[in-house]
C-alpha cells in the first residue's frame, strides 16, 4: 500500500489529507470460523497461514512517516495504516476485514519503548491488576484524567477506556463501546483513540471492507466533540472517501498546534524584502541625480560665475556646452 500526504493551512487551521490506495492482493480470509481462530494447539493446520506466508489473524502494517511540516502543525508524526484480514476484539463489533488508520501523536523512537506483559496468547497487554509490574506496562493502562463531572478529558463524548485493548507500541484503545454496532451493521468509517500515560496517543479512523471493496463512490464525514478538550490541536472534523476504485482519502481538520501566524509573518518580511528593493533603487537614483547637479554647480562656479549671481542666457550656454 502506497500513501501520500498533503497539509494546507489557512488562519491557524489546518487540512491533513492522506491518501493510499487498497492492494487487492491482501489476503482476505475465505473461511472466517476457521481462519481467524487460533489453533487448538500444535503446527497450524493447512489454509490457516494466508498465502504471504502469515497468519490471517495478524495485521498488515504500513507505516507512513509525517513530514516534519505536518508534525509542527498538526502533532501527527506517523500514520500506520493496518489492515486487518480477520479483524480484532471485540468481536461483536470489529470482526471483519477493515483498515486502522492510526495518527500517532507521538514519535516512533518513544512508542517503540512501550512494552508490557501479554495476555498470551492474545496480542494485548494483560489488564488484570498485578500483572503489570513495568512503568511502561503501567502507563499502558494510565487512563486519561477525569473532569469535573467524571469523564476523560480529551475523549470523544461518549468513549470509554477498553482496559482489555492495550497494545504494545500503541496505547490503549478507547471508544464508543455502548454504541449498538455490530460486525452486521458496521457499513461506515468508526472513530477510535488512544491513549497511553495519561495522554493522548493516536486519532483512529477504522474503515471496513464493505465500504471500499464496492465500485461506487462513497463518502463519510463525522465532526468530533471532546469532553474538557485540553489538546486544542485534535481534529474536529474528519472525513474518508472512496473513489470507487480501491483508493481512500482520509482528511482531519483542526486549529494548529503552532499558530500559522507565524509562517505568514515569514512571508510577510519577505514581500517587504521585495517591496524594500525597489525602494532603494528610487533613493539611490534620487541621489545620483543630486551628484550629477552638485558637481555641475561645482564646475559652474569654477568657470566664474558667482553662486549666488543668476545666470545669462550666455552663461546657460557655457555651462551646457561643460
Amino acid at each position: 500500500v502506497d500513501a501520500s500526504e498533503s497539509l494546507v493551512l489557512g488562519e491557524n487551521t489546518y487540512e491533513l489529507t492522506l491518501v493510499f490506495k487498497h492492494n487487492a492482493s491482501l489476503p482476505m480470509p475465505s473461511d472466517p470460523p476457521f481462519q481467524c481462530a487460533p489453533p487448538a494447539g500444535g503446527p497450524p493446520p493447512e489454509g490457516w497461514i494466508a498465502p504471504d506466508g502469515d497468519s490471517y489473524m495478524n495485521p498488515r502494517k504500513i507505516e507512513h512517516f509525517m513530514s516534519e511540516e505536518v508534525a509542527k502543525y498538526t502533532g501527527f508524526h506517523t500514520a500506520s495504516i493496518d489492515f486487518n484480514p480477520c479483524g480484532h476484539p471485540p468481536l461483536t463489533m470489529f470482526a471483519t476485514p477493515h483498515y486502522d488508520v492510526h495518527f500517532y501523536t507521538v514519535p516512533d523512537a518513544i512508542r517503540a519503548t512501550w512494552e508490557c506483559t501479554l495476555r498470551a496468547p492474545s496480542p494485548a497487554c494483560d489488564g488484570e491488576p498485578g500483572k503489570q509490574t513495568t512503568a511502561s506496562g503501567l502507563a499502558m493502562f494510565e487512563t486519561l484524567p477525569l473532569d469535573g463531572v467524571g469523564v476523560m478529558r480529551d475523549m470523544p463524548v461518549g468513549f470509554v477506556a477498553d482496559m482489555t485493548a492495550g497494545i504494545p507500541r500503541q496505547g490503549l484503545h478507547n471508544f464508543a463501546m455502548d454504541s449498538g454496532l455490530t460486525v452486521a451493521s458496521w457499513t461506515e468509517p468508526v472513530l477510535i483513540m488512544g491513549s497511553y500515560g495519561g495522554e493522548v496517543a493516536f486519532f483512529e479512523p477504522m474503515i471496513p471492507a464493505g465500504y471500499f471493496l464496492v465500485p461506487e463512490p462513497k463518502s463519510y464525514e463525522e465532526a468530533v466533540v471532546y469532553n474538557s478538550q485540553t489538546v486544542k490541536h485534535l481534529p474536529s472534523k474528519y472525513t474518508v472517501e472512496h473513489d470507487g476504485s480501491g483508493t481512500l482519502t482520509v482528511k482531519a481538520f483542526g486549529v494548529t498546534k503552532i499558530p500559522t501566524t507565524t509562517a505568514e509573518f515569514v512571508e510577510n518580511e519577505d514581500e517587504k524584502e521585495d517591496e524594500f528593493y525597489p525602494v532603494v533603487a528610487s533613493v539611490a537614483a534620487i541621489l545620483g541625480v543630486t551628484f550629477i547637479v552638485a558637481a555641475a554647480l561645482l564646475a559652474y562656479r569654477r568657470m566664474g560665475v558667482p553662486a549666488n549671481k543668476p545666470a545669462s542666457s550666455k552663461d546657460v550656454t557655457a555651462t551646457a556646452t561643460v
